[in-house]
């Protein structure tokens, strides 16, 4: 299903067309992702549902998700800093 590519949030009628699609398949499961934002009515009608189980992955998640997983991800920089003195030897210079 196309989802114009600029939402803010995403609505709760994105979600109807959605499950409405699930439902003429037979479908109880499917899974939702998107860069944008879920409103919060969106969030409330996947979590009112009877019957068939929606998950639901904004863009933060999936972010998160392909960090997470090493997805469509790279390392350029990484930098590790270790102070060789303990914190005794800190509080001495007070």
């Amino acid at each position: 299903m196309p989802v114009p590519k600029f939402f803010e949030f995403l609505g709760r009628p994105e979600l109807q067309k959605f499950v409405g699609a699930l439902q003429g398949q037979q479908a109880q499961k499917g899974l939702f992702i998107t860069t944008a934002k879920f409103s919060a009515g969106a969030v409330q009608y996947t979590g009112s549902l009877s019957g068939i189980k929606v998950v639901l992955i904004d863009g933060i998640t999936l972010t998160r998700l392909m960090i997470k997983h090493n997805v469509g991800v790279s390392v350029e920089h990484s930098y590790l800093k270790h102070i060789n003195i303990s914190m005794q030897q800190v509080l001495q210079y007070k």
